[in-house]
């Protein structure tokens, strides 16, 4: 019976040992499951241009931060809209000119963040139809600037762009990255 409750006692005190390195690595578990800041604005980006594909301005607003303060600079004139209304008026233009199929693929994309702020660019391969029908392949740059609000990334500030041919003055709209 002594050897018995030794054993008892023996057992007891291991499990002592082992249950808090257990809880650890389960915690630690847990933690690297959750999505990092990078991975939820890498998410987001590939999101973004899926709902480009789908045409849905909304939704691609949705990314976006909901403040009159929103800059972003743009390839069609005006270059620049301020507000998020503004913007989204941009992409219903935009839409609307090219109402054909469209693809918005992601060819280089790099992410760097902090607690509440980051940045990141990318460089897309755009393919757009026209009404006519003409299908027009363009590489479109694009930088973000991402704003963590109640634990949600979101673009406080785009910025597009061509390469210019500097000898012509004229957008490169096929380069290659």
């Amino acid at each position: 019976m002594k050897r018995l409750f030794g054993l008892v006692l023996i057992l007891c005190a291991a499990l002592l040992v082992v249950m808090p390195s257990l809880d650890a690595q389960t915690a630690k578990s847990a933690t690297m499951k959750a999505p990092s800041d990078r991975a939820q604005i890498e998410a987001m980006e590939h999101r973004y241009a899926k709902l480009v594909d789908a045409k849905d301005p909304n939704g691609i607003m949705a990314l976006f931060v909901h403040s009159p303060n929103l800059v972003v600079f743009d390839l069609d004139p005006p270059l620049q809209y301020t507000g998020w209304e503004a913007y989204l008026k941009d992409w219903q233009h935009f839409f609307k000119a090219y109402p054909g199929a469209m693809q918005d693929k992601i060819v280089e994309l790099k992410v760097f963040t902090g607690d509440k702020v980051g940045f990141g660019y990318r460089i897309d391969h755009l393919t757009v139809t026209k009404a006519d029908g003409t299908i027009v392949h363009d590489i479109v740059r694009a930088t973000h600037g991402y704003r963590k609000i109640g634990g949600k990334w979101f673009i406080a500030h785009e910025h597009l762009s061509v390469p210019v041919d500097l000898a012509s003055g004229k957008g490169v709209f096929d380069a290659q990255p």
